[in-house]
């Protein structure tokens, strides 16, 4: 039972200045709130709580929980106030194992599709309980044998995973395929058996940990033991573990890209009580009884069980004459807009192999890539994806992990992780009362990177707007005494009453000089002038690096004179600035990763970063100022090389340069190669200006074939569509002009088409490409994922060529009146699946087509 006092106003007040009143309330927790929210979410199941009611007013203390409610506001002043949780109590007092009062079950077990269970871990399960409620319990489960598939049972579970003799009976029940049980637990009871689960530095991390912990963790294997696993992470996400019974595993995570664990509801005002009921509830709800193969569609349950959760925040408790219930059938609603919050992807199987949590996985580049890349060749830079980016906008990246702050926006998880430490260091650091010692955090990585811009960024998301932030490049300085000026200024801001960003550009410079210089204020927060000490004050200090692109190589020395570099850097103070740095960044940019190479000792492109394309499409919408889903109109060679150019010479400078320059040029119209600057000064901005053209022009000659394959697009057309107009059963050369410049059209968006499947043309002449089986076979694979997504974009492009020649959309075709009725989205109702089949058959016929005239597909 849950125990509720209402915190309010009176209804008679003994004076104005005495309107605080409260009332008392009680609920049915437990199995009671799971009842009442499979009502309201469910219409197709019949739910029957297994007990008569009056065992609820049997329950022994610890059994009753205690909570205060109060109205709260929402950011909207015309919004209603909610009722939610302000305090809670905690249950009452523990009375060791007691019985519970015996109840007879209130309805027969014969023909129940589907048993719940709310084990809160307060002696329910418990043996001396066993011939008072479980009987019937078993004569359902375990000794279930009669249906053809194990009978599935949903057993929410909480508090001490090692306590409850009735599950552990459940998980033996199931790991001998008896029933199919369904768990659902949360993280923070999985934290209480010494598990490592990190939270809110990455959905990657939080699930690579999580799914080691169970695996590894000998409190926790035999949850393994349940059919489906299902571990709730706040209201942002879940791990789904699906026990396949052949002894192997699959891993999936549901998880909101914009939130980690604990964020979205950090926001809310007020907490609710029954969150695990909630989403039990509403996960059950849509469960597909009738397919255990396909897992009964647990994706669909869990991202419904987490919009719920949402919903249930959103509306709060409601208020009757009788005190406090659960919200009904307004909780649907809300929970109806909390569904797209959330995606999902595939969490890399587990392994033994040390290294299984540190691995990179990305979903980044799990959800954008198919099994046929990883399994020919591994994932390349991830370019088709950087396109739609940078054309088409962010939102695109709409179901995969991201963070901004201000102005930095980014999807890379190594850039996440690193973001998000810094931000917590940060706040905790903005929270202490009585700082007195300075934060002191590095900065590292390749010149024009972006190191100032990510850390202001970071700080003003953090400390507001208004957080001084103060430069000063310490390469410039002549000597020990500008050190003096730049900490009077650092002190002034303090005085003032801000925390302010202290940023030192090119600490490292002058050979390790001003490290002895900056080691007192970092250490003890004073800074000596004369005979006089001062105290700087609270304040967060940036050091960005010039000699090293990384933290980790920062005092690393190579080559002959390793061991002198080495004393001299000691000499010079850099080990004690080493263990004074409390956090770092490594800023990445738009030019590849670089890593130091043990056996060269040379810095070389990381293999890894396949995500600088992203960066790059991202910087570019910065640069140009575009507007969240406004299209990029640029010449398609162009954009191609500003993607794969290997590097741009002053990193993130460089490509501002360069497309300012030309922005101007074009002076708001499209973006041609035209626009470039002289070579002279492409040269500037460009290591290999040479690479640049190649990749300009990198289509160029499939290009000049476009008037020999456009016949044979047309010839596809003739032979595989249906309802053929006979105006165009004729040869290519007598065909209306319009239609013979759509199928021309049709041949220059091949390579377009094809780089949405990661996939490019190439000469076959010297080059390892697809023969049409594997080719096929390629866009089969995943239920056809890359056949679908490579369709429609032909049918986008399409669109685009008729709706710039005047073309629009009319249920009658008409050609006189340029009335066509497939000019609609590809996922609309009115485009029939027939009218799909073009697009699909002219996907299919790529292959055929290009190699009529010596071309060939491979892996981009």
């Amino acid at each position: 039972m849950d125990h509720f006092f209402l915190v309010g106003e009176r209804a008679y007040a003994d004076s104005a200045s005495n309107l605080e009143g409260s009332s008392f309330c009680t609920i049915k927790g437990g199995a009671g709130n799971i009842l009442q929210f499979l009502k309201t979410f469910s219409n197709s199941i019949l739910p029957a709580l297994g007990f008569n009611k009056n065992l609820f007013t049997k329950l022994p203390t610890q059994n009753k929980s205690y909570a205060t409610i109060a109205q709260f506001k929402g950011g909207n002043e015309r919004e209603k106030p909610r009722w939610r949780v302000a305090g809670q109590f905690g249950f009452g007092k523990v009375q060791g194992k007691v019985p519970y009062t015996k109840a007879q079950p209130i309805t027969t077990l014969k023909g129940i599709d589907l048993l719940m269970i709310d084990d809160a871990g307060m002696n329910f399960g418990s043996s001396i309980n066993r011939d008072e409620v479980w009987p019937w319990i078993e004569g359902f489960t375990l000794d279930h044998t009669d249906n053809k598939n194990p009978q599935l049972v949903i057993c929410k579970k909480s508090g001490d995973l090692q306590k409850g003799d009735l599950w552990k009976e459940l998980l033996t029940a199931s790991k001998q395929n008896k029933i199919d049980l369904i768990t659902i637990v949360t993280v923070n009871d999985i934290r209480r058996e010494q598990a490592r689960i990190s939270s809110k530095i990455s959905w990657e991390q939080s699930a690579l940990d999580l799914v080691s912990e169970i695996h590894k963790n000998v409190s926790l294997k035999s949850l393994l033991n349940s059919r489906i696993l299902v571990v709730t992470l706040g209201s942002s996400g879940a791990v789904i573990i699906a026990n396949k019974r052949d002894g192997t595993f699959e891993y999936r995570l549901v998880f909101d890209p914009l939130h980690l664990e604990q964020e979205w509801e950090s926001k809310i005002n007020g907490s609710v009580l029954a969150k695990t009921s909630c989403f039990t509830a509403a996960f059950t709800s849509v469960l597909d009884l009738s397919n255990p193969g396909n897992d009964y569609g647990v994706i669909d349950g869990v991202t419904k069980g987490l919009a719920a959760v949402r919903g249930f925040f959103d509306v709060g408790y409601t208020r009757t004459i009788h005190g406090i219930s659960l919200p009904g059938t307004i909780l649907k609603e809300t929970t109806k807009q909390h569904l797209l919050d959330f995606s999902w992807a595939f969490i890399p199987t587990f392994d033994t192999k040390p290294g299984f949590v540190e691995q990179p996985w990305s979903i980044l580049r799990g959800n954008y890539l198919n099994n046929s890349i990883r399994k020919a060749q591994g994932p390349g830079p991830m370019f088709e994806l950087a396109r739609r980016i940078t054309t088409k906008g962010r939102h695109e990246l709409e179901n995969v992990p991201s963070v901004q702050f201000e102005k930095l926006f980014t999807v890379d998880r190594t850039e996440i992780e690193s973001l998000r430490n810094l931000k917590m260091l940060i706040e905790k650091y903005r929270n202490q009362k009585n700082a007195k010692i300075p934060l002191s955090i590095a900065v590292f990585g390749q010149p024009g990177s972006g190191k100032s811009f990510s850390v202001k960024q970071i700080s003003k998301g953090v400390l507001g707007d208004k957080v001084p932030v103060l430069e000063f490049n310490l390469s410039q300085f002549a000597g020990p005494g500008d050190l003096i000026g730049a900490f009077h200024q650092v002190r002034d801001e303090v005085l003032k009453g801000y925390v302010p960003i202290v940023f030192w550009d090119e600490f490292d410079s002058k050979k390790y000089e001003w490290l002895q210089y900056l080691l007192a204020p970092m250490q003890d927060g004073n800074f000596q002038e004369g005979q006089a000490t001062h105290t700087i004050g609270k304040c967060i200090m940036v050091f960005a690096g010039g000699t090293s692109y990384i933290m980790e190589s920062f005092g690393t020395f190579y080559g002959e004179e390793k061991e002198k570099k080495e004393e001299e850097f000691k000499l010079k103070k850099g080990p004690d600035f080493i263990s004074r740095i409390h956090g770092f960044l490594n800023v990445l940019g738009p030019n590849p990763r670089l890593i130091l190479n043990e056996e060269t000792k040379q810095w070389e492109i990381d293999p890894g970063d396949l995500c600088y394309p992203v960066r790059r499409g991202l910087f570019i919408r910065q640069i140009l100022d575009l507007k969240e889903r406004e299209v990029l109109d640029i010449d398609w060679g162009l954009l191609n090389a500003l993607m794969k150019v290997g590097k741009y010479k002053h990193g993130s400078r460089s490509l501002e340069n360069l497309l300012k320059g030309m922005k101007v040029n074009s002076d708001g119209r499209k973006l041609l190669r035209s626009h470039l600057p002289a070579n002279a000064i492409l040269k500037l901005y460009l290591n290999d200006i040479e690479d640049f053209f190649t990749l300009l022009n990198e289509d160029q000659e499939y290009h000049s074939y476009v008037l020999d394959i456009a016949p044979a697009i047309h010839q596809v057309w003739t032979e595989k569509a249906k309802g053929k107009n006979p105006d165009y059963l004729k040869e290519f050369n007598m065909l209306p002009a319009f239609i013979r410049a759509s199928n021309i059209d049709a041949a220059i968006r091949v390579p377009k088409v094809l780089g949405k499947g990661h996939l490019k043309i190439v000469p076959v002449e010297g080059n390892r490409v697809f023969t049409q089986e594997e080719y096929l076979a390629y866009l089969n694979d995943e239920n056809h994922k890359m056949l679908e997504r490579m369709s429609e974009e032909e049918h986008n492009l399409w669109m685009t060529f008729y709706k710039r020649n005047e073309w629009e959309y009319n249920k009658v075709r008409n050609d006189y009146l340029k009335h066509h009725r497939c000019l609609v989205d590809y996922h609309s109702e009115a485009l029939s699946e027939a009218d799909k089949d073009k697009d699909r058959d002219q996907v299919r016929a790529y292959w055929e087509i290009i190699h009529s005239v010596g071309f060939g597909i491979i892996y981009e």
